[in-house]
């Protein structure tokens, strides 16, 4: 059973929490849970109910507060070291894209050149002699020849073009990996600055607090120097009432 010993940063207990799991949530340290016991009466600390009331003490929400802030730095960094990260890969598709379109270019060169090869033979085959029909035939092999070298060319062109299609691939997925990872970091960063400002909120309400119960303690003391005055003075007063009617009695 839990009671608390004072006012402070409160938790509802939840069922299957531990004092060790709350002390790992709430101090960063599960070896901190005996810390509870300075805010909490612990019946016994290993039976606490759901709905029950922790203290964690206004202190130990300043460490917290200040892990908080940490752990958002950090998150931070991360967020830069993914935004660096994602502009390389951004950097190297675009880079991937250039080389594809060359590879296009160059393709698409290699097909019209082959063309023009054709045309140009064609135009030849109309021109060229009957006596000259033995040099054609040896133009029309180089030509053959150079056409097949063009065709493997393309084939090669084409699979390097595949290749660098599928690499672009891979970067778009690992990019958009990390785009979802950072978005998941930029919902825990505003959900870390909520917790600081809540317990920042619950801080200045508990130094608040504590300067109207100072600001209570000076009066009283005011008071109580007044009061101690008038109690010395009465018993001067009496003291010299009795040495008087002594006198008188003499």
């Amino acid at each position: 059973m839990i009671t608390p010993k004072e006012k402070g940063k409160t938790i509802v207990i939840n069922r299957g929490d531990t004092l060790w799991d709350l002390a790992g949530k709430y101090y960063n340290n599960p070896f901190l849970w005996p810390n509870f016991h300075n805010y909490n009466y612990l019946s016994n600390p290993d039976l606490i109910y759901p709905g029950e009331r922790l203290v964690i003490g206004k202190s130990l929400a300043k460490e917290l507060t200040e892990v908080l802030r940490q752990r958002m730095k950090s998150l931070e960094g991360a967020k830069l070291g993914l935004s660096d990260e994602i502009s390389v890969l951004k950097a190297e598709i675009e880079r991937l894209k250039q080389e594809k379109a060359e590879y296009e270019d160059k393709v698409s060169f290699l097909a019209k050149a082959a063309d023009k090869d054709y045309l140009l033979k064609q135009e030849a085959e109309i021109e060229i002699l009957e006596t000259e029909v033995l040099k054609f035939q040896d133009q029309l092999t180089t030509s053959d020849e150079d056409r097949a070298k063009l065709k493997v060319e393309i084939a090669s062109l084409t699979k390097q073009l595949s290749e660098k299609e599928a690499e672009i691939k891979r970067k778009e997925g690992r990019l958009s990996k990390l785009e979802n990872e950072l978005y998941s970091r930029d919902d825990e960063i505003r959900m870390l600055r909520l917790s600081i400002f809540e317990l920042t909120e619950k801080i200045a309400e508990a130094d608040a607090m504590i300067k109207k119960k100072n600001a209570e303690i000076e009066k009283l003391t005011d008071e109580k120097k007044t009061y101690k005055g008038i109690a010395h003075f009465l018993i001067f007063a009496l003291a010299s009432g009795i040495v008087a009617l002594e006198t008188i009695n003499q």
